[in-house]
């Protein structure tokens, strides 16, 4: 699981974070408010967040020999 913050400027794609950089709700609010003060929404900007869920599964040999 990961979160990504994306922020945009004007409706236009300013930036995002890369899946690697937060990876904790802790760490979420944390970037989440800075970032909220460092791009305010009256200088145009947006700031949102999306929590990703990834899903692993254990390969049987079958499985892989069918690959």
């Amino acid at each position: 699981m990961y979160y990504e913050i994306i922020v945009s400027l004007k409706g236009v794609h300013y930036f995002a974070t890369h899946k690697r950089s937060i990876t904790s709700g802790k760490a979420l609010k944390a970037i989440y408010n800075d970032f909220k003060t460092r791009f305010p929404e009256g200088d145009g900007f947006e700031v949102y967040a999306t929590k990703y869920v990834e899903a692993g599964h254990h390969l049987l040999d079958n499985e892989i020999n069918s690959l």
